[in-house]
């Protein structure tokens, strides 16, 4: 986690380094913020497809013994 942190702060160091106003950084937060309210619920949408799959075929395994 310390060095995902790292590297996002090493991504965002000249945005904020080289702005002439804070309007860039906000711009640069919000639309991150966009793409993660749109990412977040297709990964979540992901993995409970993927568990759902996982059970069927647990019941379906577990029914031919």
């Amino acid at each position: 986690m310390k060095k995902i942190l790292l590297s996002i702060g090493a991504f965002l160091l000249p945005a904020l380094a080289f702005a002439q106003n804070d309007t860039q950084v906000v711009t640069l937060l919000l639309n991150l913020r966009k793409w993660l309210n749109i990412i977040i619920p297709m990964l979540i949408i992901v993995a409970v497809v993927y568990f759902i799959w996982g059970v069927i075929q647990y019941v379906v395994m577990s029914k031919g013994d």
